[in-house]
């Protein structure tokens, strides 16, 4: 089930933030997020009483940035990512929004095959974009037309 995130998910999020990627949030940038970032939407994936996975994206007047999209690295595979995805893209052609981006690290293949099932886009490169190692990052776009999807 996806789900808005709570405050009481933060603590399950910063775990899974952790075990997800090398260049994390802080569960204070996800409170900050939660209760500071009118742009914000963040949303849980919980199977049963676990939260196994979470998508974060700003919907600033006609383009939704994808931010964050994790799952679970036990529960991969079974379409919990195509599900957080469809949930942001319906909800960025509901807000009418004309693109969706995002930043993917130029070595996240199975990422890179997930967004361009999408219908997304390479439009450009930005050097040394993570903080961690300096990896590169592909930015994606994918253009919704402001329709409800």
């Amino acid at each position: 089930m996806i789900r808005e995130m709570k405050e009481s998910d933060l603590a399950a999020v910063a775990r899974l933030e952790k075990e997800c990627f090398t260049s994390c949030w802080s569960e204070e940038q996800y409170r900050a997020e939660l209760s500071e970032n009118a742009f914000s939407h963040l949303y849980v994936l919980v199977e049963g009483e676990e939260l196994i996975g979470y998508l974060v994206y700003w919907i600033t007047f006609e383009t939704a940035q994808l931010c964050k999209l994790a799952v679970a690295p036990a529960h991969r595979r079974k379409g919990h990512a195509t599900a957080l995805m469809e949930q942001m893209m319906h909800a960025a052609g509901q807000a009418q929004c004309e693109f969706i981006t995002l930043e993917v690290r130029v070595s996240n293949r199975s990422a890179i095959a997930l967004y361009e099932r999408f219908g997304f886009t390479r439009a450009g490169l930005r050097k040394g974009y993570y903080q961690d190692n300096g990896e590169d990052a592909y930015v994606y776009a994918c253009a919704i037309g402001g329709s409800i999807q």
